[in-house]
This record gives C-alpha cells, sequence and structure tokens, in this order.
C-alpha cells in the first residue's frame, strides 16, 4: 500500500494568538508566569502550548484544576486556537514538596554515618 504525501501550504497562525493567549492566561490571579506560549497547526486547526507557574501557596490538584479552567477559557476566548495545552511548570513554587522527609539516599547516608561512628 503506497502512502501518499501532500505538502500543504498552510498559513502562519495569526500574530496576535500568543497576546491573546497570554492575555486570558494572566488574567487568572493564581498564575505568575507564563513561561513558554507556542502555537502550531495540528492537522489544519491552530493549536496552542502553554506553561505557567501558579502561586507558591496553590496545592497540586487545585493547580491542575485552575489548568483545566484556563485550558477551558483559551478555548472560549481566543477564537482562531482549536486546541489548547496547559502545563504546569516543574519550577513553579506548587510542585515544591511541603514535606522536610529526607530523600531515601540522605537517610541512608545519615543511617551510615552513625552506624560507622558507634
Amino acid at each position: 500500500e503506497e502512502v501518499a504525501l501532500k505538502h500543504t501550504d498552510l498559513p502562519e497562525p495569526p500574530h496576535d494568538v500568543v497576546d491573546r493567549v497570554k492575555e486570558v492566561v494572566l488574567g487568572n490571579e493564581e498564575v505568575t508566569e507564563v513561561s513558554h506560549c507556542r502555537v502550531h497547526y495540528v492537522g489544519g486547526e491552530i493549536g496552542v502550548e502553554v506553561e505557567v507557574e501558579m502561586t507558591d501557596t496553590m496545592a497540586i490538584t487545585d493547580a491542575v484544576e485552575t489548568a483545566e479552567r484556563i485550558q477551558l477559557a483559551i478555548l472560549e476566548n481566543v477564537a482562531a486556537v482549536d486546541r489548547a495545552d496547559v502545563h504546569l511548570e516543574l519550577g513553579s513554587p506548587c510542585y515544591r514538596p511541603t514535606s522536610s522527609i529526607p530523600p531515601a539516599n540522605a537517610t541512608q547516608a545519615a543511617s551510615a554515618a552513625s552506624s560507622s561512628s558507634a
């Protein structure tokens, strides 16, 4: 079975899409920064990928719910966009651990140090 590749000259996505998407995203008070915003075609539709940072007091579950609301807001308020993906930036404060449990390797090192000094 032969597969023919068809070259399609798609126009560039509208230049103001990034600005409009950022405006919608930053209109959410929990968002502190838009780290990345990419606009591209997905099968002839305009898609956006946005990476955001949230406030440092937000729990990860709340951040995920907020990201879902932002996704809907983009689709409802930026007419050119057909698909939107909103991702939480890994450096976002809401990803920081809230417990003081040390990493496993630190616990092992502390145990080894105390047993060697005994």
